[in-house]
C-alpha cells in the first residue's frame, strides 16, 4: 500500500486487489489478438497453401471476406477494451472518505446519532440484532438469510443475478415455444429478439450495484418480448430469410445456455461470499482512572490523545460526541462527556491477494475459466465457418452468429463477478470514552479501545453501511496507555497553572546600612578598624589598604 497526497487530501493506493481478474483479462486479450490475426491474415494477405491441398480450397469466397475483416476488427476492439480495463484496475485508489463509515458520521457536536447506538452496544460487550433490509425478491432470503444484513451493493448484485436468471430462462422458454409453433424464419426472428434482450442484460450489468427491477416488471418484459416475437415471426420471408441463413436461432440458443451457466455460477459465488455481520461484542476491557484536574483541561487533553490515533494524518471518524462543558462552565452543573470514534480503515496487509482467499476462490476462478472457455469456443466456431466456406458448404454462416455471441458471453463471464473480486478487508481502531465529574477537582475517565476487522466492496459506492463489521477485539493495553497519558498530562498542566496563579510572596526588608566613616578617616578592608584615610597599612592587623 502506498500513501499519496492528492488535491482532495490523502489517498491510498493498494495493489493486488484484482490480480486474478487482471490475469484473466490479459490472457483473453492475448487470445483475441491471436484470433484476430488468424482471421485477418487470409483477408489481407495472399496465403499460399501446400500442393496437396485441394485446389478448390485455395481461396475464401470473395463475398465473405468483408465479414471476416469486420470480425477481425471486432476482436481487436474487444482485446483493446480488456487491456484498457486491466490498466485501470491495476491498483485500488481510496480517496478521502473511502471506504464508507460503519454508521453515518456526526456532522456537529452534541447532535444525537441513534444509528451509532448498536456500535456502542457491541463495544460494551452487548448483543445487537443484525440489520434486516427488505427486498423485492423473497427467494434471496430463502437462499441465504445473511443477505438481508449484507452490504447494499452485494444485496443488489444478488438480486440482479435472480433477475438475469429469470430473463434468460424466460427467453429460452419463449425460443422453445416459437420453435414448436413457427417455421424456421419465425424462429430466427425470435432468436434476434432474444439476442437483443441479452444485449440489454449485458449492458445493464455494467453497473454492479444498480437496483434490480421487481418481479412484476420482469414478467411484463418477458411477456412483451414473447408477443413481439410472435408478431414479428409473421414478417415476409424476404426479411426473415437472412436471419435464418445466419443461424441466429442456433446462436441465440447457445448464447442463452452460456449466460444461464454464467449466472448460476455467479449466484453460487455470491452465496459463498455473503457473511453475517458481527452481532455480539467482545468482553469489554476498559481502563478507568481518576484525574485530579479541571474538566475543561481534561477535555483538551482527550482531544490531543484522540489526535494521536489518526492514521497517516487522516482524522478519525467521529460517530458520537456529547459534552455539557458550556453548561458546566456557566451553571456549575456536573460535567458529562462521551465520544465514539474510529480511526481511518486501512486495507489489511496479507501475503495472498486481498479479498480473494478461502472458499471464495473456486467459484470466482470458475467464472474466469468460463470466460476464457467461451472465448475459445467462439474462435473454434468461427473456424467451423471458415472451413465450411472453404468446402463451399450450402450454409457456411450457420455458426457465425453463435461464434460472435460467444465472444461477448466470454467477456461477460469475466466481468460479472467484478464486485466480488473487489472485496477488501480493512483494519481500524474503535475508541470509546466517557467522562463524569460531580465537582470541579476530580474527573472520572473510562477509556475503551477495540481493534476492528471489517469488509467492503471497492467497486461499489462508499456510503454509510457499505462496510460491514466482522470482528472486534478489545485492546486493554492501548486503553490503559491512553488513559494514563491523559491523566499524567492533565494533572501536570493543572498543577503548573495552580502554581502560576498563587499571589507573589512579600519581598524581604532591606538590611540596615553600615555607618559612614568620619571625615578624614576610613575603615580597614580586613578588620574594619577606623584608620586615617591616607594610611597604607592598618595599624591593628597590618593589612594593606587598597586605593592608597
Amino acid at each position: 500500500m502506498s500513501y499519496q497526497w492528492g488535491p482532495q487530501g490523502p489517498a491510498f493506493e493498494v495493489a493486488g486487489i484484482y490480480r486474478s481478474e487482471n490475469l484473466a483479462l490479459l490472457v483473453r486479450a492475448a487470445l483475441l489478438l491471436v484470433l484476430a490475426l488468424l482471421v485477418l491474415l487470409p483477408v489481407l494477405m495472399d496465403v499460399s497453401f501446400p500442393r496437396w491441398f485441394p485446389t478448390r480450397l485455395l481461396r475464401l469466397p470473395q463475398e465473405g471476406q468483408g465479414l471476416h475483416g469486420a470480425l477481425g476488427l471486432l476482436l481487436l476492439a474487444l482485446a483493446a477494451i480488456d487491456l484498457l480495463r486491466l490498466s485501470r484496475q491495476r491498483a485500488l485508489r481510496l480517496l478521502p472518505g473511502q471506504p464508507g463509515p460503519l454508521v453515518p458520521v456526526l456532522r456537529s457536536a452534541n447532535t444525537p446519532n441513534p444509528e451509532a447506538e448498536p456500535l456502542a452496544t457491541l463495544l460494551g460487550g452487548g448483543t445487537v440484532a443484525p440489520p434486516s433490509n427488505a427486498t423485492h425478491w423473497p427467494l434471496l432470503t430463502r437462499l441465504s438469510p445473511t443477505l438481508l444484513a449484507a452490504p447494499p451493493a452485494l444485496r443488489e448484485w444478488m438480486a440482479q443475478r435472480l433477475v438475469h436468471l429469470t430473463w434468460i430462462a424466460g427467453l429460452a422458454l419463449a425460443l422453445l415455444v416459437t420453435r414448436a409453433l413457427m417455421p424456421p424464419p419465425g424462429v430466427a426472428v425470435m432468436g434476434a429478439l432474444c439476442v437483443g434482450m441479452a444485449a440489454f442484460v449485458l449492458l445493464r450489468a455494467r453497473q454492479a450495484a444498480r437496483a434490480a427491477p421487481r418481479p412484476r416488471a420482469v414478467a411484463l418484459q418477458l411477456g412483451l418480448t414473447l408477443l413481439a416475437g410472435l408478431a414479428a415471426s409473421r414478417a415476409p420471408q424476404a426479411l426473415t430469410a437472412p436471419l435464418a441463413a445466419a443461424g441466429l436461432a442456433e446462436g441465440a440458443a447457445l448464447m442463452l445456455a452460456a449466460l444461464l451457466l454464467t449466472e448460476l455460477v455467479a449466484l453460487a459465488a455470491g452465496l459463498v461470499v455473503a457473511e453475517r455481520p458481527l452481532s455480539t461484542g467482545p468482553a469489554p476491557a476498559p481502563c478507568s482512572v481518576a484525574i485530579a484536574a479541571d474538566p475543561e483541561r481534561v477535555q483538551q487533553e482527550l482531544e490531543r490523545e484522540l489526535h494521536r490515533y489518526w492514521s497517516e494524518g487522516v482524522p478519525n471518524r467521529r460517530y458520537l460526541w456529547q459534552s455539557n462543558q458550556v453548561e458546566h462552565r456557566s451553571t456549575g452543573a456536573g460535567f458529562e462527556m462521551s465520544s465514539l470514534e474510529e480511526s481511518q480503515p486501512l486495507p489489511a496487509a496479507t501475503a495472498a491477494p486481498v479479498g480473494s482467499g478461502g472458499v471464495r476462490r473456486p467459484w470466482l476462478l470458475g467464472l474466469l475459466a468460463l470466460g476464457l472457455a467461451f472465448t475459445l469456443i467462439g474462435g473454434l466456431l468461427w473456424g467451423v465457418v471458415v472451413w465450411s466456406q472453404l468446402q463451399r458448404a450450402p450454409q457456411p454462416w450457420r455458426m457465425g452468429s453463435a461464434a460472435v455471441l460467444f465472444f461477448f458471453a466470454g467477456g461477460y463471464a469475466l466481468r460479472v463477478a467484478h464486485l466480488l473480486w473487489s472485496r477488501v478487508e480493512a483494519r481500524s481502531l474503535l475508541l470509546r470514552l466517557q467522562c463524569s465529574s460531580a465537582g470541579a477537582s476530580t474527573v472520572q475517565l473510562r477509556w475503551e479501545v477495540a481493534r476492528a476487522r471489517s469488509a467492503f466492496y471497492a467497486a461499489s459506492e462508499h456510503v454509510p453501511g457499505s462496510r460491514v463489521l466482522l470482528e472486534l477485539a478489545s485492546d486493554e493495553d492501548a486503553a490503559r496507555r491512553s488513559a494514563q497519558q491523559v491523566k499524567r498530562y492533565a494533572e501536570k498542566i493543572n498543577t503548573a497553572e495552580a502554581r502560576d496563579s498563587r499571589p507573589p510572596s512579600p519581598a524581604p526588608s532591606p538590611a540596615p546600612a553600615a555607618p559612614a566613616a568620619p571625615a578624614g578617616r576610613r575603615f580597614c578592608v580586613d578588620c574594619g578598624e577606623s584608620i586615617p584615610a591616607a594610611a597604607r597599612f592598618c595599624p591593628r592587623c597590618g593589612e594593606r589598604q587598597r586605593g592608597v
